[in-house]
């Protein structure tokens, strides 16, 4: 456990040691694990504060959604959401995917409130039941028709236990990598330059 704790800190501190040689005026993309599994709720509140503080957009952020399998594994890492409403007009079954676009609603100038955990739940849901009913958006994703039962199990476990959050990524400068780190809430920031 020493040993690996020490492995972490040293990890963390590589990270910090390149985001400081980064220019200041370039944009990257950032990964951002979280130290705890957190409700959406309370992680949009804390990033929404944070973005006040720091200047963050919204429509840079994206969600990273944590579901487990019957072994307490995590099911997919990789998998999550943009809270913010984006994208163009498509049609659909609403009754089916509800909010599969977060730009559904009656009247078109009303998004869905981002901070509305109830919503962004369903929307979640709705895009994976979505994919894991359509060959041809799991073919374009290099998935087999083999990855819809996982599709399942993400979203049993979502509607079970709710929208947990354990990181994000966002596309921000070197000044806010570095700010985010002196954050409680980050455990570790994994960056790539963006063209």
């Amino acid at each position: 456990k020493v040993d690996t704790e020490m492995r972490k800190e040293e990890s963390v501190q590589d990270s910090k040691d390149a985001i400081a040689e980064y220019n200041d005026n370039d944009w990257y993309l950032a990964y951002v694990s979280i130290n705890d599994i957190v409700d959406y709720r309370d992680f949009i509140e804390w990033y929404q504060k944070l973005s006040d503080d720091k200047e963050l957009e919204w429509g840079e952020l994206w969600c990273a959604v944590h579901t487990e399998d019957a072994d307490g594994y995590c099911v997919e890492p990789n998998i999550g959401f943009c809270p913010y409403p984006s994208g163009m007009s498509m049609n659909w079954d609403r009754e089916k995917y509800p909010y599969l676009s977060l730009l559904d609603n009656a009247d078109a100038y009303n998004e869905a409130e981002v901070t509305d955990a109830d919503i962004m739940q369903t929307h979640f849901t709705s895009m994976l039941s979505y994919m894991q009913d359509h060959d041809d958006i799991l073919s374009m994703m290099g998935q087999s028709t083999d990855y819809q039962e996982d599709y399942q199990n993400m979203i049993d476990y979502v509607k079970k236990n709710g929208l947990k959050i354990h990181g994000f990524a966002i596309s921000t400068k070197k000044k806010t990598l570095l700010e985010l780190y002196k954050e409680d809430v980050v455990s570790y920031i994994q960056t790539t330059p963006q063209n």
